[in-house]
């Protein structure tokens, strides 16, 4: 995946938020100042539960195609570090 799909799925995240932002602004008509603070605090964090979710992803995919499998048992072979002589 290239860096501009994983921006264009973190931007669409983010669009949707607003959106859905700006439509609670355009039914609520009594809104106090801690609404609009919870509501933004709220949104906030969905976004960045989406975008870290979204990252943790990405570096899984990459992982995983570094780590070659197991030609016997078709297992993901698990890194060990580096070996050492002797």
């Amino acid at each position: 995946m290239a860096q501009t799909d994983l921006k264009a799925q973190l931007m669409a995240g983010i669009e949707a938020e607003v959106d859905a932002l700006v439509e609670w602004d355009r039914v609520t008509a009594d809104m106090k100042l801690t609404d609009i603070e919870d509501v933004l605090l709220a949104a906030r964090q969905r976004i960045s539960e989406k975008m870290a979710a979204r990252l943790i992803e990405r570096q899984e995919e990459k992982r995983a195609a570094a780590i070659p499998e197991n030609r016997t048992s078709g297992k993901r072979l698990h890194p060990k570090g580096k070996k050492t002589e002797g």
